[in-house]
């Protein structure tokens, strides 16, 4: 439902993911949409407004879930 009409165009290109790393001492997310079924495409993107507070939305949830606090 988050897709732009480009990304909504290549069905083939889905799932599109993005990044997110959990170490020790921080968690970081790229705010890069990628597809998964090849290296470049015109789908791929930055995050627009909604897709990305989905992101940070999934960054709180998970930090929820893992009890990590600042």
């Amino acid at each position: 439902a988050l897709y732009s009409p480009a990304q909504k165009e290549h069905r083939d290109c889905h799932p599109l993911v993005f990044a997110v790393v959990v170490a020790e001492n921080f968690v970081s997310a790229e705010f890069l949409l990628r597809t998964l079924n090849t290296m470049r495409c015109a789908c791929m993107g930055y995050a627009g407004p909604e897709q990305a507070r989905y992101i940070m939305d999934f960054l709180d949830n998970l930090l929820d879930e893992l009890s990590i606090t600042a």
